[in-house]
């Protein structure tokens, strides 16, 4: 599982993210090996190098980010009718051999719990058919909070591996994520993200995930993000349009100019509250009413960024021109205000399950990058840039059960088949109630055996 480090530097370890090869399809090792000679015999040369695609930041190497990135072995774990494969074909017993440690590490311990499973495709990975999955065409990302959570990730491989092609996992500190593939084992097909935060404050930002999800450019029709303690309802999702955003309905608001929140919110009045959207608004606004007066002062990615007559001018974007972010803060401004009525209405809510399509990974990406330098609160992030990017009735706003207070104690006695998630259900405490696992082996899973095998 190598670890790769994405940034603009003209590396030969930063293929994919070079964008010269495509993460969504196969690539044998020799065809790496030999990119990597040609790259170096160029730089030997003193030759320039391709340029690579406007992916990440250009500059500053805080803004990179690391990845155990095996997403092209995410789909190898195929049979033809569940008959043994061939043990004298090229790779067989090394692939058997992880298919082992995948079933001793997330198939087995979930067996344990709900031994009525009975279809193959949930006792065997090898039966998991990922290149012909309900939601192949969806991004999943998962989000971790913290270190201690880790743990979680056979139980979401167990449930959503069956359903979805692409699953990204995201959470803080990449050195901590190996000692754990490595304590625990059969994990090491999975994808990891460093979301690049640390503390307790580190999910405040945490919309960041998305981003760097979108950086990796994958042949999907969008991108998905929910906590590890969130459970899909896939069959639900495999009905919902790929062209819109999906987000949970409803959401609080509130006046920017009122100081005093009467509602005793206690983030309004913390740095990443409302002084964080007064900064937000002021740099969208600034960055919409820029105008280019001196073409072609320097280029990042081969295009050119317009400075002011002073000189050049930093695009608040790292990897992307002033115009680019121009076009994305204009945007937002005049749907944003369109959406709410005014730009001095913040809207919040928390938010568990977010979808953005593949036609607004751009936006985003942009926007999200914006909104993270000011340090808005996630609280605010993912109901803003909804209402930001596009309007209205382009937007899903779907139906789910997010529980708060006395309601998290029982979360199995909110899920029924309309809704599109329920959150949380935290696998490491509810499986260990009876009532929780019950519902989870006889209710959810089991439907969703039916559905997925189907």
């Amino acid at each position: 599982m190598d670890e790769i480090k994405c940034a603009s530097a003209l590396s030969v370890h930063v293929l994919y993210c070079l964008g010269i090869v495509d993460p969504g399809k196969s690539y044998l090792q020799e065809h790496t090996k030999a990119l990597t000679a040609w790259f170096t015999e160029l730089k030997k040369l003193r030759i320039p190098l391709p340029q690579p695609r406007p992916l990440i930041v250009a500059e500053n190497t805080k803004n990179t980010f690391k990845v155990k990135y095996n997403l092209n072995r995410q789909h190898l774990y195929r049979s033809t009718n569940n008959k043994p494969s061939n043990p004298n074909k090229p790779g067989t017993a090394s692939k058997t051999k992880e298919l082992q440690h995948i079933k001793q590490a997330v198939v087995d311990p979930m067996l344990q719990k709900c031994p009525n499973l009975t279809h193959s495709g949930f006792r065997f990975p090898e039966s998991w058919t990922a290149r012909y999955t309900k939601n192949s065409d969806i991004a999943l990302v998962v989000t971790i909070n913290y270190e201690f959570l880790f743990k979680t990730i056979a139980h979401v491989e167990f449930i959503h591996r069956q359903s979805f092609r692409f699953i990204l996992y995201c959470g803080p500190n990449m050195t901590a994520f190996n000692s754990f593939v490595q304590q625990h084992g059969g994990l090491d097909h999975v994808t990891f993200i460093d979301g690049g935060w640390s503390g307790s404050n580190g999910w405040h930002t945490i919309y960041r995930c998305l981003t760097l999800a979108m950086k990796m450019r994958l042949p999907v029709k969008g991108y998905l993000q929910v906590g590890e303690d969130v459970l899909i309802n896939s069959k639900s999702l495999s009905t919902q349009s790929r062209d819109k955003v999906m987000i949970l309905s409803h959401y609080n608001k509130r006046n920017i100019s009122v100081v005093e929140d009467p509602g005793h919110w206690y983030h309004w009045n913390q740095p990443w509250g409302r002084q964080a959207l007064l900064n937000l608004i002021t740099q969208l606004k600034e960055s919409a009413s820029f105008t280019p007066s001196s073409p072609g002062v320097r280029t990042l990615f081969g295009e050119d960024v317009y400075g002011l007559s002073s000189g050049p001018l930093k695009s608040p974007v790292p990897g992307r021109t002033l115009r680019d972010v121009k076009r994305a803060a204009s945007r937002f401004l005049e749907n944003y205000s369109a959406n709410t009525g005014g730009l001095e209405i913040m809207v919040h809510r928390a938010t568990d399950f977010f979808f953005v399509p593949e036609s607004w990974r751009e936006d985003y990406v942009i926007l999200a990058e914006i909104f993270q330098y000011i340090g808005v609160i996630i609280e605010f992030g993912f109901p803003m840039l909804h209402l930001g990017m596009t309007r209205k009735e382009n937007v899903n706003y779907v139906h789910g059960a997010s529980l708060w207070r006395e309601e998290r104690d029982m979360p199995w006695k909110f899920y029924h088949d309309d809704l599109s998630f329920l959150h949380p259900f935290k696998s490491i405490k509810n499986l260990e109630s009876k009532e929780g696992l019950q519902f989870f082996c006889d209710n959810f899973l089991k439907s969703y055996e039916e559905w997925v095998h189907s």
